[in-house]
């Protein structure tokens, strides 16, 4: 058991405690880090959600569960909802080891459309972070592929200058302060285009305060089926009218968004 870590802050990813505590530690190799917190010199550190979480628990002592973990400061919630009950037991496991496998379950390896390879801030949540806190930290909602706004502030998130393709595979990356921007003076966006954004900022943090047991792709599908139903986008054999959905779809959102 560690002798001390530094404790996740609301809505903190894991990756962002650990990048806290090696620099807490005064430990100059990562791999020290890694040995200290994984008992493994060979883990591969991950920013979304991440893998050993039974080690992580056995480490952080009983304050702490796999569960919890996973819940409150990994991205999961925002797609457990939509994975096969069968699916999340097997995330659930994959957390537990090495996580080998763990980002084919969810899809995010083959649909990396809006994939994020930098990390996010919003300029006001790190402001009050650091004058709650004394430090900023990396929020996982601000972390969200396709998600480019704050939900809480409406501010469009900025890049973290420095590029985690450029670093070592094993460092793990701490918000510094020093290179934060946190000015509030935001790029002129197309309004319609903004309040998009926005909105669907609000609902993926909705979707990461639901209890990741809660939903399942069976009953979410089925909730989709009637919504479809309603709005006659489905046969009465059950199939969906594929055409007339996209057009809808399209019918929504401006061509350019």
């Amino acid at each position: 058991m560690l002798p001390f870590f530094t404790n996740p802050y609301p809505d903190e990813l894991m990756y962002s405690a650990i990048a806290r505590y090696h620099f807490y530690s005064g430990n100059i190799d990562f791999k020290d880090t890694l040995e200290e917190v994984f008992q493994s010199r060979t883990v591969i550190p991950s920013v979304e959600i991440g893998s050993h979480f039974s080690v992580l628990v056995e480490q952080f002592g009983s304050n702490y569960s796999v569960e919890s973990l996973l819940a409150k400061h990994t991205i999961y919630p925002f797609y457990a909802p939509f994975l096969s009950k069968n699916r999340q037991k097997e995330l659930l496991h994959d957390v537990q080891g090495d996580g080998k496998g763990l980002y084919i379950r969810l899809g995010m390896v083959a649909g990396g459309i809006c994939k994020k390879d930098w990390l996010c801030y919003c300029p006001e949540c790190a402001a009050n972070d650091i004058d709650q806190y004394g430090e900023p930290y990396i929020h996982r909602e601000h972390q969200l592929q396709g998600i480019d706004f704050c939900a809480h502030h409406e501010l469009k998130l900025k890049k973290y200058p420095v590029d985690p393709s450029k670093q070592s595979r094993i460092e793990f990356i701490r918000f510094d302060k020093r290179s934060l921007n946190l000015s509030m003076i935001q790029e002129v966006e197309p309004k319609e285009f903004e309040a998009i954004q926005i909105a669907l900022a609000k609902k993926a943090y909705q979707l990461l305060q639901v209890p990741i047991d809660r939903f399942s792709r069976e009953s979410i599908n089925h909730k989709y089926r009637v919504l479809l139903r309603e709005h006659k986008l489905i046969t009465t054999s059950n199939r969906v009218r594929q055409n007339e959905l996209y057009k809808a779809f399209k019918s929504k959102f401006q061509k350019d968004f």
